[in-house]
This record gives structure tokens, C-alpha cells and sequence, in this order.
């Protein structure tokens, strides 16, 4: 690197002929390890080098066999520039490079491709999102469990073991031993910055949970606005269980190129996700993603004939078949507006002059818990907690409020962006707002589809802080995510809203201070109201294909 620090790859090729177009994947978690090298990224370095590539898998700094401190993010981009060039100048290259990789190889691409468009051929970057702020936060809400699993199993327990290696110790080896060996502990520990063993062993988690607004200390990296559109050829790889399907929409959007959707859940391209099986169609395809990786590169570094794809291919769940289109939300979509009734339905006709209101406690000392959804918690890679998953146990609960839609008589789609706008109001000095987007099978039984996450301060934007006034009506519209999936006759769609799913997303602990270092002795119970009356229509907006 430019600064003499020495990073070492693995450099797979073909005998014989020579300078080729070159692979490069840039990882964290060990370039000799299988997983996380070429399984997760479906491309094998030796089929690509069988297909006429050469391929240089590297640690990134300070991991594994690399030189250096790693310093998650701050590093990539210097880091990228130094590699390409190094290849340049080997005799195995002919200068054409390409970048794939998963998860953290994602956004290292995405953050090359943002600073350094022209020096890459192609890019495919898989179940990312397009910037580290995205990784951490959403809705103004922490993505508690991301975050602090991620930095405790996969960043601070390989810090830790390569420092004892060294002969250096490690003062506080034994909390994060006992945050690994019960990891659900650890997730509920407040503050959420209190945690010695990442202080000492990943000190940017501090900087990444006290952050919550995009400041200056996020503006260090490329936003969606430094993309140039078409400038770098993307395939961008995304899940619809994925926790970062939002950010590789937003990349889609911002590049172009080609995008696919699964099934998947984050680093788990299976065939069956939570409580569904989507049948051989779904791991058929994910089993299938390096032939279209390798389509890709040949396509954009070779100079081969292009496949006739469509720019956009996704999953439709429920119908369990892949469906071809030309846009990212895709063609006849009608954005349709179920309303919140007073009775518990949701409904096309907008609610009546004197149907009021509804009120619901919440007390963070008792949050709603995370089940299913799009998460990143221990047990992820054997699927125990993430994809649609049975919401009777949550239905049931005091501080959830459930409204259903009549059954659907004909087959009906669902693709595309899912907004909850809803009129609230709080007694607190802060809150959140949390949605949950479910499908009742024709027995009543409810799985989720979606979820999303407004904090109160931040219902503007993630800009700048302003708290709600107390008792004040003010409206929220929160993201609920994205799907496909196609409604059975018989079915319907229910909508649970709460103000807590934890421990997904922190909990708010209503007192409007600084929430990185709140302790159960800032806890506020909040009265909560939502709004379903003519005047402050609360509502559900779904995207049906027509």
C-alpha cells in the first residue's frame, strides 16, 4: 500500500496464456477460508480461473494474513486504489479488472466505484448496502443486533485472537468470551455503548452507535449522490429477507446495471428462509449466481456477446417463479392505499369523520421482541431467527395494534416499495414507530412479509433532530420495506404497529436524551395514539401489479 503496510492475497489463474482479465474480492473474514470466499459469493476462484480469469482474493487490512490496523470502512477506499494498481503492473493482467465479493466485499466495491468509476471494469456487489451509515442505521433507529453481533462475532473475536497470537494481551478477553458464548445478553447490555472488549478491540463502534444523524463524521464516505449513473456496469445481487435489500435497491437505482432478488436472508441463499419453503426454483438460482457473475465479467471485461437479460429479474414468493422486468419498481405497479379503520380493518374506503382514534403503553422495560424479519442475530446462518415466521405471540401482546384486510378473491401481486404513513401522537419526549407488514394464510395464520422504523426525532429525515411535541397529532411515514409476492385467493394482508422491535432495532427509552448512554434509569413509559379519522387518515400503501 502507499503507505509500505503489505496486504497479502491469494492469486488463482489458468496455465497457459496470459495477461487476462482479472477478479478481485476483498474480504474480512480470511481469504482461505471456503464460506465467506466462494460459497457465500457463489463464484468459485477456480471455476472463474477455469473460465479465463485470473483471481486475487485479499485480506483486507489487519485481517488474518494482512499487515496493519483494520479500521472497518475508513480504510477501503485507499486501500482499493493501492490493489488495483498493484495489479495493473502484474504480468498476469491485462488491466481489465472486475470486483465481486458479499456483505462488507459489497461496499467496498460500491465505495470504489464511487470514488474510482473508471478504473473498474464491472463490479457485482451482493446483499450490501451503499454506505456504512446504511449498515447501522435506519429510520433514525440503531440496527442494534446488526450491529453489535456483527462487531463482537466477526470483528472483535478475530481482533482478539490475532493479538493473543502475537503474545499481546487483551484486557477485557473474557467479556466479549461471555458476550459470545450468550450472545442474547449482550444484545439486551445497556448503554448500548457499554462494551469494553469493542472499546478496546473495535474502537469505531463507539463512533458508529453515537452518530445517529448523517453528520460529518458519515459525510467522510461516498453518498448515493457521489454515483454516477452507468459509469461502472453493476450486478447488484440482493435477498428480499436481506437486512441491506434497501441499500441494494438504492444502488440499483443509482448505478443502473442489473439487478436479482431471492428469496434469500443475508448470506443465506436457501430454499427455504424462516417458517416458508420457496421450492427448487430458489436455490436453483442461488446455486446459479456464479454463472451469472461469470456472465457478467465476460460480458464487460471480455467483450463477449451480451445474454439477452432483462435489466431486472425477481422472485415472486407465493408463486414461487421468477419474473422478468424492465424497472426497479417494476412496470404496471399502482401504489394502492389500505386505510386504518376503527375496528381493526384495513380497508380501500378512507375511514369515516368520527372513527378516533386508538391508544396502546409502551414500556421499553418490556419491548416487543424481534421475530423473523430481515435481521442479522446469533443463529442467522442455521436460520433460527430471520424470514417470515408465525406473529401470533406478537398479535397477542397489549402494546401491538393489528389491522387486517378483507380476504383477497383472486390472485393478487405485490411488488414493489411499501410505505406506512400514519398520524400519531405521544406523550413522551421522544419515541419510535415501528410497522410490521404480515400475510394471513386462509386458516388466519400470520407470518411477516416486512418491517420498518421511524424514531420520532428523526420522522423528517435523518438530517437533523426535531422532537415531537407532547400530545402534539404529527404524521410518520416509514419505510416498510420491499417484497414480491404473490396473494392467493383466501388471503389477506394484516399490519401490526408498535413502537418497538427489539432487539432488531434499540429501544427508545422515551426520555429524548442521548440514547447511546441511556440506562434502565432513563426509562419513560409512553402513552402512544394512532390516528384513524377522515381528517388524519392513517394508512398503508402497497404496491399491486395490475
Amino acid at each position: 500500500m502507499r503507505d509500505q503496510t503489505v496486504l497479502r492475497a491469494d492469486v488463482w489463474r489458468p496455465g497457459g496464456n496470459g495477461p487476462l482479465p482479472t477478479l478481485l474480492q476483498r474480504l474480512p473474514y480470511d481469504k482461505r477460508a471456503a464460506m465467506p470466499s466462494a460459497v457465500l459469493p457463489a463464484l468459485e476462484p477456480a471455476r472463474a480461473a477455469a473460465a479465463g480469469f485470473a483471481v486475487v482474493i485479499q485480506d483486507t487490512r489487519g485481517r488474518f494474513a494482512s499487515d496493519g490496523v483494520f479500521s472497518p470502512f475508513a480504510q477501503e477506499g485507499r486501500d482499493t486504489a493501492d490493489t488495483l494498481a498493484w495489479i495493473r503492473r502484474q504480468s498476469f493482467s491485462n488491466g481489465r479488472i472486475g470486483m465481486y465479493g458479499v456483505s462488507y466485499g459489497g461496499v467496498g466495491q460500491l465505495l470504489a466505484a464511487a470514488a474510482l468509476p473508471s478504473a473498474l471494469g464491472a463490479i457485482a456487489p451482493q446483499m450490501t448496502g451503499p454506505d456504512p451509515y446504511s449498515w447501522f442505521w435506519e429510520g433514525g433507529a440503531l440496527r442494534l443486533g446488526f450491529a453489535l453481533w456483527w462487531s463482537t462475532s466477526a470483528l472483535a473475536r478475530v481482533e482478539a485472537a490475532r493479538r493473543c497470537s502475537r503474545g499481546v494481551q487483551v484486557a477485557h478477553h473474557a467479556e466479549l468470551d461471555a458476550a459470545l458464548r450468550d450472545p442474547w445478553t449482550a444484545l439486551r447490555t445497556l448503554p448500548v455503548t457499554a462494551h469494553a472488549a469493542l472499546d478496546e478491540l473495535v474502537p469505531e463502534y463507539r463512533e458508529w452507535v453515537t452518530h445517529p444523524a448523517r453528520d460529518a463524521y458519515w459525510s467522510q464516505y461516498p453518498g448515493l449522490e457521489t454515483f454516477a449513473h452507468g459509469a461502472c456496469p453493476a450486478l447488484h445481487i440482493g435477498g428480499w429477507h436481506d437486512l441491506f435489500l434497501r441499500g441494494t435497491l438504492q444502488a440499483f437505482t443509482a448505478l443502473g446495471g442489473r439487478l436479482i432478488v431471492g428469496p434469500w436472508a443475508h448470506a443465506v441463499p436457501h430454499d427455504a428462509v424462516g417458517e416458508v419453503e420457496y421450492g427448487p426454483e430458489a436455490a436453483q438460482a442461488a446455486i446459479a449466481l456464479g454463472s451469472e457473475q461469470l456472465r457478467w465479467f465476460q460480458q464487460h471485461l471480455n467483450g463477449v456477446e451480451p445474454v439477452d437479460a432483462p435489466p431486472v429479474r425477481l422472485f415472486v414468493m407465493g408463486a414461487n417463479r421468477w419474473r422478468d422486468a424492465g424497472s426497479w419498481p417494476p412496470e404496471r405497479v399502482q401504489p394502492t392505499a389500505l386505510h386504518l379503520r376503527a375496528d381493526g380493518r384495513l380497508s380501500v374506503e378512507p375511514p369515516g369523520p368520527e372513527e378516533g382514534s386508538t391508544t396502546f403503553t409502551y414500556d421499553p422495560h418490556d419491548p416487543v421482541p424481534t421475530n423473523g424479519g430481515a435481521t442479522f442475530l446469533p443463529g442467522l446462518y442455521v436460520a433460527l431467527h430471520g424470514g417470515p415466521r408465525d406473529e401470533a405471540a406478537i398479535a397477542a401482546r397489549r402494546d401491538v395494534l393489528t389491522y387486517t384486510s378483507e380476504p383477497f378473491t383472486r390472485p393478487t401481486e405485490i411488488t414493489g416499495d411499501l410505505t406506512a404513513h400514519l398520524y400519531v401522537a405521544t406523550d413522551a419526549k421522544d419515541t419510535d414507530w415501528t410497522v410490521k407488514v404480515v400475510v394471513l394464510d386462509a386458516r388466519g395464520v400470520a407470518r411477516g412479509l416486512t418491517d420498518g422504523i421511524v424514531r420520532a426525532r428523526y420522522r423528517d429525515g435523518a438530517g437533523s433532530a426535531r422532537p415531537p411535541r407532547m400530545w402534539e397529532p404529527h404524521l410518520v411515514s416509514i419505510d416498510a420495506g420491499a417484497t414480491s409476492l404473490l396473494l392467493a385467493p383466501g388471503e389477506r394482508i394484516g399490519l401490526q404497529v408498535s413502537s418497538s422491535n427489539f432487539p432488531k432495532y434499540d429501544r427508545n427509552p422515551n426520555h429524548g436524551g442521548d440514547l447511546a448512554t441511556a440506562t434502565e434509569a432513563d426509562f419513560v413509559v409512553a402513552h402512544q395514539t394512532v390516528f384513524h379519522e377522515r381528517s388524519r387518515p392513517s394508512r398503508i400503501v402497497l404496491p399491486l401489479v395490475t
